[in-house]
């Protein structure tokens, strides 16, 4: 039994034969085709044609049913097509079925319009790809709080990092001032204070501070003689350190290369934090279309499952569309499901009762 769509046309084709001999026969006595819909006596007779002799041979005829719904054809019903005029023979074959089929009743035609894991389904799932795709779309061109913003604000960052680094070139390693100040606090005799004791805090006592800055005149030569001879080994550090800060600083030195490899890092860094929003809406949609055009391995032998994936019931689907069914009237096995080795991967019982026509769930 064939199942066609509402508003197709088919060409079933038959064979007339005499009763006595077997032999293709002619389909004379001027014959009419009707079709009849499941259990219902009224005939449909619109859009029912035959071509007796078919392509010139003799006993091979061809039946032209118009099945659409203005002919009275309906979606998940089944018919049969008679002969209610006709001889073979000089016999009346009044009542021969010619011929039967459905119309959008077979189990892969009611999947196709499940809304639920069917294509229309599928209709929906693509729908919301569409609207996220969109999305996308509109967010890389905002420029308030989308990747257009992230970009201003990764750029704004850059700015401060650049100035930042201004302050830091100028900066004398940390370990080194540690030592100098470890040095003028020995040479102090005390604790070292930046307020007081540095020499811009010194610089800034003023003329008069000096004229009269008490102690000066207690201390003469030899006494600040004795306290630098005192002091001597506390002195060669200073230059020792001074000398060493020096050569860091020096093009090659240590600092110099940490500043460089710095600099280095921070232009590979800033160039890829910059191509972070060169992603386009074609780039996007290259990588949709290649996730849509992946392909999909045909199913094994097994009970398809209630809650499959999407791309397990797409694959079910096209199976049933594509490769071997089999459908006997009724039966345990009665509608197999092949894969493309011709393997059978799944069936359904079937049990028609002449009002009832049902089918079992697939294993």
């Amino acid at each position: 039994m064939r199942d066609i769509t509402l508003e197709e046309t088919i060409y079933p084709k038959f064979t007339t034969r005499a009763f006595a001999t077997g032999i293709p026969t002619t389909l004379a006595g001027t014959p009419v085709l009707s079709v009849y819909e499941e259990n219902n006596l009224t005939q449909i007779t619109a859009g029912v044609s035959v071509t007796v002799d078919y392509d010139s041979i003799t006993g091979l005829n061809q039946a032209t049913i118009v099945a659409t719904a203005a002919n009275g054809y309906e979606s998940g019903k089944s018919y049969d097509v008679v002969v209610t005029t006709g001889t073979v023979g000089g016999v009346s074959v009044v009542g021969e079925v010619v011929a039967s089929f459905t119309i959008e009743a077979s189990a892969a035609a009611t999947d196709l319009a499940n809304a639920t894991d069917g294509l229309s389904a599928l209709k929906t799932l693509i729908d919301t790809i569409d609207t996220v795709v969109d999305g996308i779309q509109t967010d890389l061109s905002n420029g308030t709080d989308g990747l257009g913003a992230l970009k201003t604000l990764i750029d704004t960052i850059d700015t401060v990092v650049d100035a930042i680094k201004v302050v830091t070139d100028a900066l004398p390693d940390s370990g080194a001032l540690s030592t100098i100040t470890t040095h003028l606090t020995d040479i102090k005799g005390g604790t070292f204070s930046g307020a007081t004791d540095s020499l811009e805090a010194i610089r800034n006592q003023g003329d008069s501070a000096w004229a009269t800055a008490t102690g000066f005149s207690t201390h003469s030569a030899a006494d600040v003689r004795t306290e630098m001879d005192a002091n001597s080994t506390q002195l060669a550090a200073i230059v020792a350190d001074t000398n060493e800060l020096q050569g860091d600083w020096a093009n090659g030195g240590r600092l110099d290369l940490i500043l460089d490899e710095l600099t280095t890092q921070g232009d590979t860094n800033e160039t890829a934090i910059g191509a972070l929003n060169d992603i386009s809406a074609a780039d996007v949609l290259t990588q949709v279309n290649a996730a849509l055009d992946t392909a999909i391995a045909e199913l094994g032998v097994a009970a398809p499952t209630a809650t499959p994936t999407l791309r397990t019931g797409l694959m079910l689907l096209y199976m049933m569309a594509r490769n071997r069914v089999d459908v006997d009237t009724t039966g345990t096995d009665a509608m197999k499901i092949y894969n493309d080795a011709g393997t059978q991967i799944a069936s359904k019982a079937i049990t028609d009762d002449g009002t009832d026509y049902s089918e079992a769930e697939m294993t």
